[in-house]
């Protein structure tokens, strides 16, 4: 009865042991599986914020370029701008000019052709300036269909 009672409590406490051995085993998967489940969420924030960061450089940019180009669009109108108005001086200097020839001739030439030619050097130069920004905004993508005016030869008339 004795060795009876003595090999019952080596049983159980073989089974307590077995039972410890376990718990332990199960405390140490559950503590390994949260411990996955703290890098997964640490690598979802990871992976949120580098999104959020790309995604504001990319907004950063976009707005970088938008003001590029309407700085070289502005300077693109300012230009056209400046070459209708010469333009419009040339057709009024050649106006006065033809006017002036329908008078008498007189002995020494006068101030209207000076004027005339001073404006079409302006409007040389003016359409150069213009085709030279022109090369510019294509070469940077910026302006894909050129406006129909420059279409047309950009040196003035003879």
């Amino acid at each position: 009865v004795q060795r009876q009672k003595q090999l019952e409590l080596e049983q159980e406490e073989k089974l307590r042991r077995q039972q410890e051995i376990e718990r332990q085993q199960e405390l140490r998967q559950q503590r390994e599986e949260e411990e996955v489940q703290r890098q997964k969420e640490a690598e979802r924030r990871q992976e949120e914020e580098r999104q959020r960061k790309q995604e504001v450089e990319q907004q950063e940019e976009l707005q970088r370029q938008r003001e590029e180009e309407l700085k070289l669009q502005d300077e693109l109108d300012r230009k056209l701008e400046q070459e209708h108005e010469l333009q419009r001086q040339r057709a009024l200097g050649q106006q006065q000019q033809q006017a002036e020839a329908r008078q008498p001739q007189q002995a020494q030439p006068s101030a209207t052709a000076a004027a005339i030619a001073a404006a079409e050097a302006a409007l040389q130069s003016a359409a150069e300036a213009r085709n030279a920004s022109m090369r510019q905004l294509r070469g940077e993508g910026l302006l894909v269909q050129p406006p129909a005016d420059a279409m047309r030869d950009a040196t003035p008339a003879q």
